[in-house]
């Protein structure tokens, strides 16, 4: 055959394959796995399903860390809303403290203070229509008496204005700033009585609040156009470089966005 090997034989049925050639090949299981037929070694190598399992086990590790971490941040999530959720109970609770406080001060009454001369608001007003009043220089504030009946210095007069002054701030602060004193809410009231009360208790020497009250209508509306804009809010004062001679008011420099404001 010329050195070629002839892969079909001529026999009396046509051709079929040359035995010498077929038995020397090998067969498609032999091709697949080997010599060693279906029961050998694959010819591909294992490495690669090897990978592929390790591949996987390392995915599977990432997702529980995932899901553990996960678990971790919502129990800080829940920790936080907890301590979140005290903390305003305990700011609340302070608050109602402070205000009840005023509350269950012992009532003073007109019978314990026998030289308190305007104990009602009715006695200053008709008083301040009479000549008395009129010869004295400090008749508007004369409403302001000790237990003796003595009418405040002009310093404690101030320091109590500067007090109040300070109770406003904290309003505003707390967005609970009335528009008015008139329209301020009873807690709003109370709280403003509770801390003046504290500190200056002669002005509980009424009846029914009157006197802080007085004061507080008074000196309220000067107040507010000084100090806030129309939404309540604390005006932003610019510097003035220019002398201006004396001041209006004192200024006090408050922390909060560096606020001042104008007693």
């Amino acid at each position: 055959m010329n050195g070629n090997y002839d892969l079909y034989a001529h026999s009396s049925t046509g051709y079929v394959a040359n035995p010498s050639i077929s038995d020397g090949m090998p067969n498609s299981d032999q091709a697949l796995y080997g010599c060693g037929g279906s029961g050998g070694a694959p010819l591909y190598p294992q490495a690669s399903v090897g990978y592929n399992n390790q591949y996987a086990q390392q995915i599977y590790s990432l997702n529980e860390h995932c899901k553990a971490l996960e678990n971790q941040l919502v129990k800080v999530t829940t920790e936080r809303d907890t301590l979140r959720t005290m903390l305003d109970q305990l700011s609340a609770s302070l608050q109602n403290q402070k205000i009840a406080s005023a509350a269950t001060a012992p009532v003073k009454t007109a019978e314990m203070y026998p030289n308190v001369r305007f104990w009602t608001q009715k006695q200053y007003n008709e008083w301040t229509n009479s000549a008395e009043a009129h010869a004295d220089c400090h008749y508007k504030i004369a409403f302001l008496e000790d237990e003796q009946g003595a009418v405040v210095s002009d310093a404690t007069l101030k320091a109590i204005r500067k007090k109040i002054c300070g109770c406003w701030a904290e309003l505003v602060d707390k967005n609970m700033a009335p528009k008015s004193w008139g329209k301020a809410t009873t807690s709003t009231k109370e709280f403003v009585h509770a801390t003046i009360y504290k500190s200056y208790p002669i002005l509980q020497l009424a009846e029914n609040d009157w006197k802080l009250e007085l004061l507080c209508s008074g000196d309220y509306p000067g107040w507010v156009r000084n100090n806030l804009d129309s939404q309540g809010k604390w005006q932003v004062k610019q510097e003035d470089d220019t002398p201006t001679g004396q001041e209006s008011g004192m200024r006090k420099k408050r922390k909060a966005g560096q606020v001042d404001y104008i007693v």
